[in-house]
């Protein structure tokens, strides 16, 4: 997943001890990898705290 700041192209990503995913077992088939592109505008409120810029 990346954040980008529309206003000045800033790109974020999110800490990797702020996410939490609660695994289910599931009959459907593996879901192809995708990269999400979020603009910074679009998270939760919650997300802004933990973001963490992305350096070239």
């Amino acid at each position: 997943m990346l954040i980008i700041d529309p206003a000045t192209g800033a790109m974020y990503k999110l800490e990797t001890e702020f996410l939490n995913e609660t695994l289910v077992q599931s009959t459907a088939s593996v879901q192809k990898e995708e990269l999400k592109v979020y603009a910074l505008n679009e998270i939760p409120t919650e997300w802004k705290n933990h973001l963490v810029e992305v350096s070239n």
